[in-house]
């Protein structure tokens, strides 16, 4: 990121998810120790994604690791729900976490039902508190950018 000249912030985020399929609660202060010694170039850019399973939703994330944006995830979240926050309240609380840089979330609908892991190849719908907000979208669908074009083909417009 920095041989193309992006900038030290998250608007040239490093997305990670926080799992390594273990109890992540011992973890966690390794982790913030593991925090303490990365580059700045590095550390400045971070953001962390709400999982489709296991403990990293977003208010845990928020409550672990206050200073670090958070990627809204929507099928993480049909999949993984915060039971301390609803869809929009986590929706509200990651964007919060962005400051004044302008999030990017992520959006994806289950292939073979609302709450399938497994991405589809197309979306019919945005969740609408998308369309609120000054935020990023990024689609995450199969088939890629046909995806995109044919949900605008389908509803006129994106939202």
């Amino acid at each position: 990121m920095d041989k193309l000249g992006l900038p030290e912030n998250h608007t040239a985020h490093i997305n990670i998810h926080l799992s390594n399929g273990k109890d992540p609660i011992p973890l966690i202060p390794l982790f913030r120790q593991s925090l303490q010694k990365l580059p700045k170039n590095v550390a400045s850019r971070l953001t962390f994604e709400n999982e489709h399973s296991g403990y990293w939703t977003v208010s845990n994330i928020r409550h672990h690791f206050i200073n670090i944006p958070v990627v809204f995830d929507s099928l993480h979240y049909i999949c993984n729900p915060d039971i301390l926050l609803s869809f929009d309240d986590a929706f509200k609380s990651a964007l919060s976490s962005w400051g004044n840089t302008v999030p990017v979330f992520h959006h994806s609908e289950g292939k073979t039902k609302t709450n399938d892991r497994a991405h589809s190849d197309y979306i019919t719908k945005i969740p609408a508190i998308y369309s609120n907000y000054n935020i990023d979208t990024e689609i995450e669908a199969k088939a890629k950018n046909l995806a995109i074009f044919k949900y605008k083909n389908d509803k006129k417009e994106l939202v």
